[in-house]
């Protein structure tokens, strides 16, 4: 878990565009979920 948090502060920290930071703020709440998959949906 430390890890993800350390990745995801890096990306924050780095990350151009929202794109950028999609992967691992979905990758973060698998962890903090225990769930097998997240999405992000952007409706319109």
């Amino acid at each position: 878990m430390e890890e993800k948090l350390e990745s995801l502060s890096r990306t924050v920290a780095t990350a151009d565009s929202l794109e950028a930071l999609t992967r691992p703020l979905l990758e973060m709440l698998e962890v903090v979920t225990g769930l097998e998959s997240t999405y992000l949906t952007s409706i319109d």
